[in-house]
């Protein structure tokens, strides 16, 4: 049971560390949307239609390394770990879902009915209604988005501020997702040896004093990058 615990949060360790990744394309990322005509035309853009699944795969990272915190932490503050879980659990599918519907419903079901070659006035109009329809769609989602990112990292913080060395001080940040540095720290603590002997490396940075690891993951952010409104994304 231990060993498989620890190969789970190896396993959280890097979904953090790639959801960080992930992070770059994808605020990096931007695309025109001031006209409507400009609005349209993204339902045709590769980069911008890839860039659905690359926010798909960075909640479901996020989802993982925070059940690595879980981990760490539920015999200490198991109903704050659980909370805090499951207002991840609603972060991501809300995230999901709304990344769901604006590639199906907005880019290749609205957006593509307007636009087709022989899509009368009726059927424009119609579509009109559905694309003006949209952000008030994708505002509902994002708030849901927002209440359960911040429930669980509310309850994170709250959990981990009863810790010890990092695990306090990462508790005691506010409003921000790097609980997460908790099971990274944790996960990267219990590494494997190597036959050949890693030199260790003094970290006193990394919580807990003067203490000596193989690896230490730190300043890793683990908010959502969608959690910035994507308006020039999504929006009609």
């Amino acid at each position: 049971m231990n060993g498989s615990r620890t190969s789970f949060l190896r396993v959280a360790a890097v979904c953090a560390v790639v959801s960080a990744l992930t992070t770059l394309p994808i605020h990096l990322l931007d695309f025109p949307g001031n006209t409507f005509e400009e609005r349209l035309a993204l339902r045709d853009n590769p980069l911008y239609l890839a860039r659905f699944a690359i926010i798909a795969v960075h909640v479901c990272l996020v989802v993982v390394s925070m059940l690595g915190v879980a981990l760490v932490r539920r015999r200490a503050a198991p109903a704050l770990t659980t909370l805090g879980f499951l207002g991840y659990v609603l972060f991501a599918s809300v995230e999901l879902l709304r990344q769901s519907l604006a590639f199906f419903a907005l880019n290749r079901s609205w957006r593509a009915a307007y636009a087709a070659p022989g899509a009368d006035d009726a059927t424009r109009a119609q579509m009109e209604t559905l694309l003006a329809a949209w952000p008030g769609i994708n505002d509902a989602l994002f708030h849901l988005f927002i209440f359960g990112f911040t429930a669980g990292t509310a309850c994170y913080a709250a959990a981990l501020l009863n810790g010890r060395g990092l695990q306090r001080a990462t508790g005691a940040v506010p409003a921000d997702a790097r609980a997460s540095r908790a099971a990274l720290d944790d996960g990267a603590a219990t590494w494997p040896r190597t036959r050949r002997r890693v030199a260790l490396e003094e970290r006193p940075h990394c919580g807990g004093g003067r203490r000596y690891r193989p690896f230490c993951f730190s300043h890793v952010r683990l908010y959502s990058a969608s959690s910035r409104h994507p308006l020039s994304m999504v929006s009609e």
